[in-house]
């Protein structure tokens, strides 16, 4: 969908191979600092750890609360994969279905 006026442009942002507590507090400043829509390109990540895992769940709902969306793309099986050993909800995240989604069994 193009962006009009009325529809604020979504930065996207690449994640890292590995989304763990070396990078979670970059990650967690991104949010803090978002002014609008966010994407997270998730194609490079292979694993994501509990650190990682709760920097996305608490911007989610950080990005939620102040009335931004927020996709992730790309997901790729390794990140779905890591998402759902961890326990996470994936309901709670918006995957864009513009790119091809890996499939967890």
């Amino acid at each position: 969908m193009p962006n009009t006026p009325d529809t604020p442009s979504r930065e996207t942002t690449s994640l890292p191979g590995r989304l763990d507590l070396t990078n979670a507090a970059a990650l967690r400043d991104l949010f803090l600092e978002a002014d609008g829509p966010l994407a997270l390109d998730a194609s490079d990540v292979e694993v994501v750890t509990t650190a990682g895992l709760q920097v996305l769940m608490a911007g989610r709902d950080w990005m939620a609360d102040q009335g931004f969306d927020l996709r992730v793309v790309g997901a790729t099986p390794p990140f779905r994969s890591c998402l759902k050993d961890l326990g996470a909800d994936l309901t709670r995240i918006t995957f864009d279905t513009s790119l091809p989604q890996g499939e967890v069994a």
